[in-house]
């Protein structure tokens, strides 16, 4: 593919990066009085490809948060497909936790004849190790609330600025909690996730994962940040068997000076039983910090009258099984509960339902009905 050469809008820099699915660029937004942005575009135009691009944009285009990385706004100009975020100035978490050692860079899909190693030289600076790890909890802890798994933390998708500030960025396998997998995740074709860090409950490419996969990978960058090692390593295979078969070694077990309360976190996150393993809450309170407020879409509770507005739906639906065209427009002030009159109506219905949204930071062809194509 042709490197992208940027648009009216936007003058490129220079190439940031690339992975698997996109390069990433340093960009100028000419309309935004020269804001320099991060720009990233879609390398592959097949299906899967194109709807982890929109994924990635539509999963955090409504969230904002210190720890995670902004997203501005989602476009198509030509042939490029194309998003752009937040810029951000700063060196991957283990360089900073602990100078002298850089990154493992791994593509995120797993590669099974990839042989992986992870020594390296530097001690951990433990005050910084535990400001930026505390930061680090509260980010994925509120992605989480969300109702969002990362699916491929690790060091190179955490940077860290000169001023201290921790950003988790590369959202491309980001799912939602019970959402529907990529195309060949759900075809059984495919193990998510970057091997070093990812979870044993990952392995079977299944795509049922809870937040403690994302917990697990956490433990293994305090593993790695502590020891300067990974918990395992060796050819891609023998990491996976490894995980599913043996637990993973305690960080005193390499380094005797590792503080006993890291070292009993550590042990806990890196538990083979994702019900072990300690969750959002314990590790907020852990670092001292106060637990997100819970959004609405994760709270349960009986769904109390609208019944008139319930028949309405009803009636509709029945009508187009007889081949009768039916439109309903449902109003309403903000907060009146419209998401959930129709998320209870899905609730009863025997087919498939496509679903979708539009959002205001996108410029796409067929905008209204792009979202419920992809679904």
């Amino acid at each position: 593919m042709e490197p992208f050469r940027g648009t009216a809008r936007y003058e490129i820099v220079r190439e940031l990066g690339a992975g698997g699915m996109g390069v990433v660029y340093e960009a100028i937004d000419r309309e935004k009085d020269g804001r320099r942005v991060a720009l990233k575009v879609l390398q592959r135009h097949d299906a899967e490809s194109m709807v982890r691009l929109k994924r990635e944009f539509r999963s955090l285009a409504d969230v904002r948060h210190p720890n995670l990385v902004t997203i501005y706004e989602l476009s198509a100009e030509g042939e490029a497909f194309f998003f752009t975020l937040e810029l951000v100035d700063g060196i991957d978490f283990l360089s900073w936790v602990r100078p002298g050692l850089s990154a493992q860079v791994e593509a995120p899909t797993a590669k099974l004849d990839k042989t992986m190693t992870s020594g390296g030289t530097g001690q951990a600076d433990l005050g910084r190790l535990h400001e930026a790890f505390g930061q680090l909890v509260g980010g994925v802890a509120f992605l989480h609330e969300q109702g969002r798994l990362h699916r491929d933390l690790k060091p190179s998708n955490v940077l860290v600025t000169r001023e201290g500030r921790v950003v988790i960025l590369d959202f491309g396998l980001v799912l939602e909690l019970g959402g529907v997998e990529s195309i060949s995740e759900a075809q059984g074709n495919a193990i998510v996730g970057s091997v070093a860090y990812m979870a044993p409950e990952q392995v079977g490419g299944s795509g049922g994962v809870s937040p403690a996969a994302d917990w697990y990978a956490v433990g293994v960058m305090l593993f790695q940040s502590l020891t300067g090692r990974l918990p395992f390593d060796g050819a891609a295979v023998h990491i996976l068997n490894a995980k599913e078969t043996r637990p993973a070694p305690a960080p005193r077990d390499l380094d005797a000076a590792v503080p006993e309360d890291l070292n009993a976190l550590c042990v806990g996150l890196l538990k083979r039983e994702p019900a072990e393993r300690p969750n959002g809450a314990d590790l907020l309170s852990r670092f001292g910090a106060t637990p997100p407020v819970a959004v609405a879409h994760k709270i349960r509770t009986d769904f109390v009258g609208r019944q008139a507005e319930l028949q309405t739906l009803r009636d509709a639906l029945e009508a187009s099984g007889r081949g009768e065209t039916r439109c309903v427009r449902l109003t309403g002030a903000s907060g009146i509960g419209k998401s959930a009159l129709v998320r209870r109506f899905v609730e009863d219905v025997d087919g498939v339902v496509l679903q979708g949204r539009c959002y205001e930071r996108e410029s796409v062809p067929f905008k209204a009905l792009d979202s419920v194509m992809d679904a």
